[in-house]
């Protein structure tokens, strides 16, 4: 028997590794992609779609995907149809270039290959997950609501209903956003539309009653205490590897409604579930609410939907994520006869943070009494993330504002993770902490908490800054409706340029807003309008760190004409977005977080870019 067993492990193994050997055969050639295009198209629409997507997800890297398109383009040439057309769309949708798939399926031939095939649902999800991929969740919205219409069942395959669910959201469609959540979860019948108020009702019983599993144990404690008539707040916190989104979700839901409840539960994952750095954050909300571990899928995949608030009873589930809890932030400030106010309140550090930090400080010979600044800039290992490469950094230049802060008596602690490049800066005052051997995440929050400023980039770390209420120099930013202001914050921009008949020409911030580049989310959005963005120079890195600290002297120092122009730019164009409402492609972005208090520019920095735009209006990238 033992035999027996042993002999079907090792036939099992062997035809595991001939599967991934064929499959690695069929990919790393344009004809093994042909005959891979060939078996996929054989299958049923609804095997297809399974097919492709997995056999995606297992051959990741460009080149064996552009096999497998190019085989499949070969094939659908030869052998016209709805089979092959199916397997092509889906192949391109689901490569790794986001960017390269929408400009191949807005062709004009294959805009017209749509029309012939119109009645092809996997065709209608290739064209909604390239655009959501892309950005561009109107078109993901449309394109999921065209595939349930011709096979409900269609977005129950992985995660496209959750998607069509996500894209509706930031489209401020709830009523749909709520009926594909619960079309994937059965909360409704598949085909059921919720367009009306007993159908809403419907789904709000079905998702309470999911919640108030884990959560009925602690409400009966709490009222068997004695606390009758308590108000009961739940928001559904799921950011297990995202540092940025791990701390100031939490802390916009609580700086908006912590006011509004008695208590509050945190509802999310097992601990051992997220990355230690973002772990960590749940020590500074427990502070302020209860974190309760779950394991619905349902609940878990809440954090990043968009349905407003479910209320039953005392208990109201805020069923809310990053983007409208900004939205609401900003909204709400910017109402005169509303008293909230962003940054008003921050989140403090936890005592036991506190105890260890010091203890660590002692040993790294780190003084808190002398002054303290925290640095961190975003390097392409940081998350890997190709689509996003526009927020990256080069550490190098800012070794001379490094220089500059050591030689004015500051220490420099600088923070990231174990890939970043290491700088040759022999300083007693200077330590790079993730390269400690006593190194704990929880030490990043710590010194931010101690810092006189930070330096940041608009990356994970920054957002400890954003939290605690802490001065932050951002370095190398990008123009983006998300970013809210912290407690003191100076920019330094990237340099916005844009290609022209004569190579790449720089243009101002105002020129930038005009393009509307504070929508941008990826690499493609930059690429099709015809802007990118360069590091900002050394030196000027270095007048931006000297702005700072001029301004941290002075806090009601006046802002300066560059200054004074450059906010009435944004609250303008805040304006603007806010009146467009609806008619943006995505309506959720309906603001412009910098447009708030609290925002400046680096005024020596705009006057530097402005004097070299006027010495040299033709000077390219080429010439730096």
């Amino acid at each position: 028997m033992i035999a027996d067993k042993l002999y079907q492990s090792i036939k099992n193994y062997f035809a595991l590794g001939l599967v991934r050997g064929g499959v690695r055969w069929m990919s790393y050639t344009p004809i093994g992609g042909f005959l891979a295009a060939a078996i996929l198209s054989r299958v049923s629409s609804e095997r297809r779609l399974a097919g492709v997507y997995y056999l995606m997800k297992y051959v990741t890297a460009r080149w064996p995907q552009s096999c497998l398109i190019l085989g499949a383009r070969a094939l659908k040439s030869i052998a016209r149809g709805e089979r092959t057309a199916e397997t092509y769309w889906l192949l391109v949708a689901f490569s790794a270039r986001a960017d390269r798939a929408v400009a191949t399926l807005l062709k004009e031939a294959s805009l017209k290959e749509a029309e012939t095939h119109a009645q092809s649902a996997n065709l209608h999800v290739a064209r909604a997950v390239a655009h959501y991929d892309a950005g561009n969740f109107r078109e993901a919205a449309h394109y999921f609501a065209q595939a349930h219409a011709l096979e409900p069942e269609t977005l129950f395959v992985h995660s496209f209903g959750l998607k069509a669910a996500h894209a509706n959201g930031l489209i401020l469609d709830t009523q749909r956003a709520i009926a594909s959540f619960g079309r994937f979860f059965h909360f409704v019948d598949v085909e059921e539309a919720l367009d009306n108020e007993a159908g809403q009702e419907r789904f709000n019983t079905a998702f309470m009653e999911r919640a108030a599993g884990p959560l009925v144990p602690r409400l009966v404690l709490d009222q068997a205490a004695g606390r009758e008539r308590r108000r009961y707040g739940v928001f559904f916190h799921s950011s297990t590897q995202a540092l940025g989104h791990a701390i100031l979700d939490p802390y916009h839901f609580l700086a908006l409604r912590r006011k509004d409840y008695d208590r509050v539960y945190f509802l999310g994952p097992g601990r051992s579930a997220y990355h230690p750095a973002s772990a960590l954050c749940l020590r500074f909300i427990e502070k302020h609410g209860d974190y309760i571990e779950v394991a619905d899928d349902a609940l878990l995949n809440a954090s990043w939907m968009h349905f407003g608030t479910l209320k039953e009873g005392p208990v109201e589930l805020c069923v809310e994520h990053y983007w409208s809890l900004l939205r609401e932030a900003v909204h709400r400030t910017l109402d005169a006869k509303d008293p909230f106010s962003h940054n008003a309140w921050h989140l403090t550090l936890p005592e036991s943070i506190e105890k260890r930090g010091r203890k660590f400080a002692r040993r790294a010979k780190i003084d808190l009494d002398r002054p303290l600044v925290v640095l961190h800039a975003r390097h392409s290992a940081y998350h890997n993330i190709g689509a996003q490469a526009f927020r990256d950094s080069n550490i190098r230049n800012y070794v001379p504002a490094i220089r500059y802060l050591l030689s004015r008596g500051y220490q420099v602690v600088r923070v990231g993770d174990g890939t970043m490049p290491r700088l040759k800066i022999r300083h007693e005052d200077y330590i790079e902490l993730p390269f400690d051997k006593h190194y704990r995440w929880e030490y990043d929050s710590f010194f931010i908490a101690h810092a006189d400023f930070m330096i940041g980039c608009q990356s994970g770390p920054c957002a400890y800054a954003r939290a605690l209420g802490i001065p932050l120099l951002s370095v190398n930013a990008v123009l983006h409706y998300t970013l809210l202001p912290a407690r003191m914050e100076m920019a330094c921009f990237k340099r916005y340029q844009r290609r022209s008949d004569h190579g790449w020409v720089d243009i101002d911030l105002e020129e930038a807003l005009e393009a509307n580049v504070q929508h941008f989310d990826n690499a493609y959005q930059f690429e099709a309008a015809g802007i990118r963005v360069l590091d900002a120079r050394a030196e000027e890195v270095v007048a931006a760190v000297k702005d700072m600290i001029a301004w941290l002297a002075d806090p009601d120092k006046p802002m300066t004409a560059e200054q004074t122009r450059f906010r009435a730019a944004t609250k303008a164009k805040c304006a603007e977005l806010m009146a467009r409402g609806a008619d943006l492609d995505k309506p959720i972005a309906d603001f412009l977080g910098i447009a708030l208090s609290g925002y400046r520019l680096s005024p020596t920095v705009a006057r530097m870019r402005g004097l070299r735009r006027k010495a040299d209006p033709a000077a390219t990238a080429l010439q730096d």
